[in-house]
């Protein structure tokens, strides 16, 4: 009887732990929206509310290349306070999906993860560079 107990105990633990890692893997923007679709997108500054809107294939393009290169995973709770910039990705009139990047966090949606930038620059060099071209 002892012994049952153990191995369903030991059963549940290895679920859960799987699981866990399925929920808390790297995910890139793929996993979020299907790009193809995304014929505006909206950037907003949060520090002076600048708007950049894209629409042009060429800069679509550009910006679908730099967010490849992000890696995002699930972070317990959320971050609050002030973002950096907001970027709304659009399908038509509506609003596909929403990024908000913060200091230490960027929430998707309704989703808080913790991000990894494998790009050569940041987002706020990526973003200048998009607006001045």
């Amino acid at each position: 009887m002892k012994r049952r107990y153990l191995v369903s105990a030991a059963l549940a633990v290895i679920s859960l732990v799987i699981l866990l890692g399925i929920a808390f893997r790297s995910k890139g923007i793929d996993d979020f929206v299907d790009y193809m679709v995304i014929d505006k997108i909206v950037i907003t500054n949060g520090a002076n509310d600048e708007v950049i809107t894209i629409k042009d294939e060429q800069s679509l393009a550009k910006v679908k290349e730099y967010m490849d290169n992000l890696k995002f995973r699930r972070k317990i709770g959320f971050s609050s306070g002030e973002y950096l910039y907001r970027m709304d990705l659009y399908y038509g009139m509506n609003i596909e999906i929403r990024f908000t990047f913060r200091e230490d966090s960027v929430q998707i949606d309704n989703g808080s993860y913790t991000m990894s930038n494998l790009n050569d620059r940041s987002i706020e060099e990526f973003l200048d560079e998009l607006k001045n071209k």
